[in-house]
């Protein structure tokens, strides 16, 4: 089964651009939730990200991000003494 998000230009299925895609979406997720994010830049410079990549991305990026960020925050807490 396909992800809700994948897009069929096979110039977006590279995995130079799914390596983009992916670290996009989690530096995007660390930065919503105020964690490090040191090591991204970098990660994102090994597989040639640039300005131009990185925006004609954005679309996927944000949406993946917004998903992932939506069912984070859905998830409830549950106290160790509830866990059987």
């Amino acid at each position: 089964e396909k992800s809700p998000f994948y897009i069929q230009d096979p110039e977006y299925n590279t995995r130079q651009m799914k390596e983009l895609q992916a670290e996009s979406v989690s530096y995007v997720i660390l930065k919503h939730y105020d964690l490090p994010v040191a090591h991204h830049p970098t990660y994102l410079v090994l597989w040639k990200a640039n300005k131009e990549k990185i925006m004609k991305n954005f679309d996927i990026i944000q949406k993946c991000a917004k998903f992932i960020i939506g069912k984070i925050d859905n998830i409830e807490y549950v106290e160790d003494s509830d866990i059987e």
